[in-house]
């Protein structure tokens, strides 16, 4: 069990300008407005790795090892803007801002990762190749409005890509491994 990966950022007391209202843009009253806001979001990943690989010893100093992993994921999503402009429906058309929050329930993944190592040379020089498949996280919970509207929601189409590996090795000297690789 480890934690792949996660990332946010937060952002305190931006200055930015509200758009005019979208429905009577030429309104003197929907001119764009200064508005400052906080935002923040936090994206965590954490999975647990069960892992099968081999090692086929070849003749003149040839190895091959294969190993094959899957990958159990769960991952959290929140968002939070303090400063989201929407329209009202008091009928002035000026866009007030509003604080949206999104806080997703844990969504759950699963997928395989695959890999060949050919090592040459008695270790000395290494080429390897490897696939990820794609992990799509179905992220569902709650966006909630001001404190007081709360809405279901989704995030739709959110996924860690497939990747494909190729990476070389050499080993120089007893203890030092040097590589390359390209994803």
């Amino acid at each position: 069990f480890f934690v792949e990966g996660g990332m946010g950022a937060e952002f305190k007391g931006v200055n930015s300008f509200a758009d005019p209202d979208p429905v009577n843009p030429n309104n003197p009253m929907t001119e764009i407005q200064p508005i400052t806001y906080d935002a923040r979001s936090q994206l965590s990943f954490m999975k647990v790795t069960p892992t099968l690989a081999y090692r086929f010893e070849l003749p003149k100093g040839f190895a091959l090892s294969i190993g094959v992993a899957g990958n159990l994921g769960a991952s959290k999503l929140e968002f939070s803007h303090s400063g989201f402009p929407m329209p009202e429906a008091d009928g002035d058309f000026m866009n007030a801002a509003h604080k949206v929050t999104f806080d997703s329930d844990y969504a759950f993944v699963w997928g395989l990762r695959a890999g060949i190592l050919l090592e040459m040379l008695d270790g000395m020089f290494g080429l390897g190749v490897m696939y990820a498949m794609q992990s799509s996280l179905p992220y569902s919970g709650t966006t909630t409005i001001d404190t007081a509207n709360v809405y279901s929601a989704e995030v739709k189409d959110f996924s860690w890509p497939s990747e494909i590996g190729v990476g070389i090795s050499a080993r120089p000297l007893p203890g030092l491994l040097l590589g390359v690789d390209y994803r």
